[in-house]
């Protein structure tokens, strides 16, 4: 698992010039994920279900309870499901994001 730079951002609500609230990604700042996968078996009458659940872990500590996010960068987009700050080094739960051409 290596460091790898990601642009985190926050979806935030605002009102456009019609006063309608409209939802768009704002950038927070740059920072270093490290991100792995891990998958998750059950078996439910003899079938085999298996779930992947990529997760990351970083250094940065400024997640709001509340907050939406997802972190970028040139080649993959995830949205963070869940995060933990408690700890020495912030754990994150994600889910890829597949961008349709």
């Amino acid at each position: 698992m290596r460091y790898i730079k990601f642009t985190l951002e926050q979806l935030v609500r605002v009102q456009d010039a019609l006063g309608q609230w409209k939802e768009s990604w704002e950038p927070i700042q740059d920072i270093s994920v490290a991100t792995s996968s891990k998958l998750y078996s059950t078996v439910t009458d003899d079938a085999v279900y298996r779930k992947y659940a990529p997760t990351g872990i970083t250094m940065f500590k400024g997640f709001e309870k509340r907050g939406t996010y997802r972190i970028l960068n040139n080649d993959i987009t995830y949205e963070v499901q869940s995060f933990n700050t408690d700890s020495r080094i912030t754990q994150l739960l994600l889910k890829e994001v597949v961008m349709s051409e």
